[in-house]
């Protein structure tokens, strides 16, 4: 669970760097051109181009992942 933790940071992390990279310098809402789609297992969807609302939704699963790391790394006993 710690890994895959670690694998979803990283992979929402390198994503906005690379949104930042290919944005324009002077607009600072970098996940312009950025779709976020939601799909239940019935094949319903939600689907938005909305960059603050992409972008909040990136910042939140960040930091539900760094707070539920914490959590497991918290419990990890190291032998003596």
């Amino acid at each position: 669970q710690r890994g895959k933790l670690l694998e979803t940071i990283n992979t929402l992390e390198a994503f906005e760097v690379a949104q930042k990279d290919n944005a324009d310098e002077t607009d600072p809402n970098f996940f312009q051109g950025c779709t976020l789609t939601l799909e239940d297992d019935k094949g319903r969807e939600f689907t938005t181009k909305n960059p603050f609302i992409i972008r909040e939704v990136a910042n939140r699963v960040n930091a539900l992942c760094v707070a539920k790391l914490a959590e497991i790394e918290g419990e990890i006993i190291i032998p003596a």
